[in-house]
């Protein structure tokens, strides 16, 4: 095979069905005109663009244990749109590959030493840590200093992305997938947001997620001083309180997701979760539109 643009891309798509064969006990469908692989456990007949029959077709399967998860090497606004619709977590891979490895693949004899590259992963978790609002727990030793801090939604979305990037690293909040999420916040009817917690007008913490119908997603967080994380978190849930918001996935477990448990928040599985989320999907909850940019400020 000769070298030519292609090649790379066919290379890729190649690479993650390798990568993805080392996983147990696991079939390939694959339909390249997104260039997208999702891997399941039994060959299944389900149409590409509606990531909602990829679940309907998995969650058949009772014995299925791991994740599901969806790879594309595309950041396309209208396929990440539709997985964030259909309950889909997005975050970055990256996948390394040996030249040895690479070369066998495309039967070259002359390429680059490795491949290294950024992949758009969608995944459906075994279990989330649900925080239904109506159990919400405070931490009383941070209501204390609830007002030397003002909350404010939707300022600054870019520049808390990038802060949580900055601070956690980058390993999965890439630079495109930070530009991707920039990209639908401005002109999507996919519902980012963020709530920056602001101390004299300075920014002290700050997080962005989704908001789908009744429910809240968050995707990440950050903090440069002591407590004002958990404050963030009590002004937010507050805040989506007002607005008749039912739950939040705080998405993310083990040992330094510990905190999430305070607040009052419930492991969910897998199953039990993909029904709340398409119950809540269609339950707007009253929700007013935010105005960008206009500091609409959080009670």
């Amino acid at each position: 095979m000769k070298w030519n643009k292609e090649s790379p891309i066919r290379a890729e798509l190649l690479l993650i069905k390798k990568h993805l064969k080392n996983l147990d006990g696991v079939n390939f469908w694959n339909k390249n005109e997104d260039n997208i692989l999702v891997y399941i456990k039994n060959n299944i007949d389900v149409e590409m663009l509606r990531p909602d029959s990829f679940l309907d077709a998995l969650l058949m399967l009772p014995d299925y244990r791991n994740e599901f998860r969806c790879m594309s090497i595309s950041y396309r606004i209208d396929l990440v749109e539709k997985l964030i619709n259909s309950g889909y977590i997005i975050l970055s891979q990256k996948i390394f590959v040996s030249k040895k490895q690479y070369n066998s693949v495309l039967k070259l004899k002359k390429t680059r030493s490795y491949l290294s590259s950024f992949f758009m992963c969608a995944f459906i978790y075994k279990k989330y840590p649900i925080l239904f609002l109506a159990n919400l727990k405070e931490p009383k030793i941070s209501i204390k200093r609830l007002n030397d801090y003002e909350l404010k939604i939707d300022v600054d979305f870019d520049e808390i992305v990038d802060k949580c990037a900055e601070i956690h690293g980058d390993g999965w909040l890439t630079k495109p997938l930070r530009e991707c999420f920039k990209k639908i916040h401005r002109n999507s009817i996919v519902k980012f947001i963020s709530f920056g917690l602001y101390k004299n007008d300075k920014l002290k913490a700050g997080e962005f997620g989704v908001l789908i119908g009744g429910m809240y997603i968050s995707y990440s967080g950050y903090h440069i001083e002591s407590s004002a994380g958990t404050i963030q978190m009590i002004k937010m849930f507050r805040y989506l309180k007002t607005k008749e918001i039912i739950c939040c996935n705080l998405f993310g477990t083990g040992e330094k997701m510990e905190y999430k448990y305070r607040f009052g928040a419930i492991d969910v599985n897998r199953n039990d979760y993909i029904k709340l989320f398409r119950e809540l999907k269609n339950n707007q909850c009253g929700l007013e539109p935010v105005i960008k940019g206009n500091g609409i400020i959080g009670k």
